[in-house]
């Protein structure tokens, strides 16, 4: 058994292996323990001393004692220094005691005289003063939001003294960039509640940030459109008008991110709005249909009413169905970019006609860079990059043209169990800085949460307030600096086993992906079992040291205690994963070194149960997630996480029960094949529709048959010459959509003794696609007996359409067998006796 002494040994060694992130920087003066921290301070001898008779003065008659700042202050005063401070107006001895002033009135005036101080013009909206010196703590704002920003540094002030007592010190401060904030992806699965949404401001507020960017796709309520967003946690009205309200008390501004182009598949899988789509389970809009701009005029007016803010971020990033299907004659005929150009336009001139400055994702313009000329210029671009680098070439490219842009670093959280701290913090940090070289207006943070947003933002807390340390003062970021303070501020104290904790899972826990862990155990790996030992061992002591770490921390946190169950649940789920690792690794060897079935049937107890533990861990730790949901979140999208614990759980349960049964070996892929029209073989040939049949007999009447579909493109399905169905889905990072990709019907009445048909008719649009199909006939007897019939290359084929060819008396017999190719991604066979289908992974 490892001290603690021994850990935090290794995360040091970690922190230096790590790099530029973790590297010592070089020596500069230490800040006063301020995030962000402060343009200019100067230390002064001696220190001030709250006491029982200090008195919080107001010496501006339009600082009144129910504004935010005031209340945040007194509130700091009794909850950490046990003090309640009388609040009082001017006329009274200015000693022992904190007085907050406006720079324009009488009393600001004198004492920046006094103090031969002036604002200087940076300073005019957001800047203030701060001075602590033996007699008196002062904090003068220009503004409501610079003399609120003041008080902020001094809860932050006192909050790292720990003491009564303050080091005497003057601060000039101001923002180096207008917009800082956080970008909020709501729309994939973890929907705030209005509580949660308002700990996000106040926490953006107490580290100067004042942009809050909910990205909704679908997520709020219209009154034309009342299927929009329903059942998925959307924000109702009454939610958005409280939000605001209460951002507007911390001078935030909450700005809605609504695609109004691409990634709107959540709206478009609704049969009621599927005429809107590119074509048949596209992601973007038909821009050629006019139905399309009487919607978003619609959309854009209910949700200009709903949102105060004069901007409003329209999306329009990866636009990848755009020209792939109705309006590929006009990309033909014009190009790709001037049809993007057309539908900017129109957006424009809607958002205009409601009052809004549009803001827009740049990704589709660095593709099209003669999109950018024809934009009007008041169009805010918002750059985006993740990766951690110290080159964007896209932010010098924005500036040389003039055009107004922000900059969005991100998190690196999406997906992952824990975020990718060391990514992150070199991708915020530079991007940043270089955004502020060449005049960005702002940076907003982003965290996503790709495939359902398993990933907790609650785990995100560290990379957006390192977020509002750079926007804030690019050149003074300093990551060893500010991971010190952030600790203190969050926790409320110096804590080095949160900061180890932190850093262990950034080197373990962020390597493992939610998919990973949701993945078939069983599944085929080109992984070498000594790598998968290794693996196994760091998360199995990266699990335990975090767990450790958490325990010796957590009884002394006096702030933001529970955020350390989402890391000691990171710290868990690695540990789980790390047995996973081991279980499977055991197995594989126990099954090479043991070939007949008597000496495999000695393990058979101990395999199963092996599994069945491994399955009831899993299940128990999705439990715990789903505990750890609700405290912040809205029940809804919380079902298709939990579909993939349960999943896990079965894959585990379904293994013990064959090895009881005396079944060792299964491949657990698929065994159906994905079909294509012959000419597919050659990769550089497209193969953009396809029909596809299988004729088959029955000796009796099945009492269940069950037809499982997984489309690599839109398929239209038919059994006996009857439609059952369309398969539009394809890769999605919404779960909501992409839970429909493998499509289930029970066909049981379907079917008849004697001949049948199965028939399938795909379209895939993508340009250098291939229409095919996966299927999988699950079919069982009045005896209990089963059968499945698959999809291989024994069916039938064409490329063309002919007249009844779903029909069971056509005549196929010129048709061609169907070449298979391998999918790009792992599928699970299915297991419909377990009630669990397949699942693209």
């Amino acid at each position: 058994m490892r001290t603690f002494e021994q850990l935090f040994l290794s995360a040091v060694v970690i922190l230096f292996l790590t790099g530029v992130v973790f590297a010592k920087p070089e020596k500069q003066k230490a800040g006063p323990g301020v995030i962000p921290t402060p343009q200019k301070w100067d230390y002064q001898s001696g220190e001030f001393t709250v006491t029982p008779g200090t008195k919080i003065i107001l010496k501006s008659e339009s600082i009144k004692p129910t504004d935010t700042a005031v209340q945040e202050l007194e509130t700091v005063f009794k909850t950490d220094l046990k003090l309640t401070l009388k609040i009082v107006r001017t006329n009274i001895p200015e000693k022992n005691a904190v007085v907050l002033m406006k720079a324009n009135s009488s009393a600001g005036k004198s004492w920046l005289r006094a103090q031969n101080l002036s604002f200087n013009p940076e300073m005019e909206e957001e800047g203030y003063f701060l001075k602590i010196s033996p007699e008196k703590v002062v904090v003068v704002g220009k503004s409501d939001q610079g003399l609120f920003y003041g008080v902020i540094s001094l809860i932050q002030l006192i909050r790292a003294s720990g003491t009564h007592s303050l080091r005497a010190v003057l601060i000039q401060d101001w923002p180096a960039l207008k917009f800082r904030g956080i970008s909020d992806d709501m729309a994939r699965g973890q929907v705030s509640t209005l509580k949660n949404l308002k700990e996000i401001i106040r926490f953006s507020a107490y580290y100067k940030m004042n942009t809050f960017m909910p990205y909704l796709e679908d997520l709020f309520t219209s009154k034309k459109y009342p299927a929009i967003g329903k059942g998925r946690g959307r924000l109702s009205p009454k939610e958005v008008r409280e939000l605001q309200n209460y951002a507007k008390k911390y001078f935030v501004q909450v700005i809605p991110i609504f695609e109004l182009l691409g990634h709107s598949e959540n709206i478009l899988i609704q049969p009621q709005f599927a005429h809107l789509a590119e074509f048949p389970g596209a992601a973007s809009l038909n821009t050629t249909n006019p139905e399309t701009y009487k919607f978003l005029k619609t959309i854009i007016q209910e949700l200009a009413h709903q949102f105060v803010s004069p901007y409003f971020n329209a999306g329009l990033d990866e636009s990848w169905d755009v020209g792939k299907g109705k309006s590929k004659r006009f990309v033909k005929r014009y190009n790709i970019a001037t049809v993007h150009v057309n539908h900017y336009k129109k957006v424009y001139r809607m958002l205009k006609k409601q009052g809004k400055t549009m803001i827009m994702y740049g990704d589709i313009i660095l593709r099209n860079p003669e999109i950018l000329t024809q934009l009007p210029k008041d169009i805010i671009i918002m750059d985006w990059h993740y990766n951690a680098s110290a080159n964007f070439p896209s932010v010098e490219f924005f500036a040389r043209t003039g055009r107004k842009f922000l900059i969005s670093p991100g998190v690196s959280d999406w997906l992952r169990i824990f975020p990718d701290l060391t990514n992150a913090l070199v991708n915020i940090k530079y991007y940043t800085q270089k955004g502020a070289m060449y005049g960005a207006l702002g940076s907003i943070v982003s965290t996503w949460g790709d495939y359902g947003a398993a990933n907790f933002k609650e785990l995100d807390w560290l990379g957006f307030a390192f977020g509002a340390d750079c926007a804030w003062n690019p050149e003074k970021a300093d990551v060893e600096q500010f991971r010190r303070q952030f600790t203190t501020q969050f926790y409320g104290g110096d804590f080095p086993e949160i900061e180890s904790a932190y850093t262990l899972l950034t080197e373990t826990a962020a390597r493992i992906q939610y998919r990973d862990v949701w993945r078939h155990p069983f599944a085929p790996t080109s992984t070498s079992s000594g790598t998968l030992l290794k693996q196994s061992v760091n998360c199995r002591n990266t699990a335990s040291d975090v767990q450790k770490l958490i325990q010796t921390a957590k009884p002394n946190v006096s702030r933001n205690a529970g955020q350390l169950d989402y890391m000691a649940f990171s710290a868990r789920l690695t540990g789980w994963y790390g047995r996973r690792l081991e279980t499977v690794v055991w197995w594989k060897q126990l099954l090479f070194e043991y070939i007949l079935p008597k000496d495999r049937a000695k393990f058979r107890n101990t395999a199963a149960h092996k599994f069945r533990k491994m399955g009831s861990e899993i299940a128990d730790l999705g439990q715990e997630y789903k505990q750890l949901w609700l405290r912040n979140d809205k029940k809804a999208n919380l079902q298709w996480i939990l579909l993939q614990f349960n999943r896990q759980k079965a894959f585990w349960d379904i293994k013990a029960d064959q090895v009881e049964q005396g079944i060792y070996e299964e491949n657990p892929t698929i065994p159906s094949q994905f079909i294509y029209f012959p000419a597919a073989a050659d990769n550089g040939t497209i193969v953009p529709l396809a029909y596809f049949r299988k004729g088959f007999e029955l000796r009796e009447q099945p009492k269940k048959a069950l037809l499982q579909v997984i489309n690599n493109g839109v398929a239209n399905s038919y059994v006996n010459g009857k439609k059952i169905g369309e398969s539009v889905v394809r890769r999605t990072a919404s779960m909501t959509v992409q839970s429909q990709w493998v499509k289930v019907y029970d066909v049981t009445r379907r079917l008849r003794r004697g001949k049948n048909l199965l028939s399938f008719e795909v379209r895939n649009y993508d340009p250098a696609g291939k229409a095919g199909v996966n299927v999988y006939l699950w079919l069982v007897f009045p005896d209990d007996s089963t059968t499945a019939i698959l999809s291989d290359m024994y069916w039938k084929s064409a490329n063309e359409y002919f007249k009844n060819w779903e029909k069971l008396n056509f005549d196929d017999s010129a048709w061609f067998n169907p070449v298979t190719r391998p999918f790009r991604r792992f599928i699970p066979r299915p297991y419909f006796k377990y009630n669990l289908p397949s699942w693209v992974e």
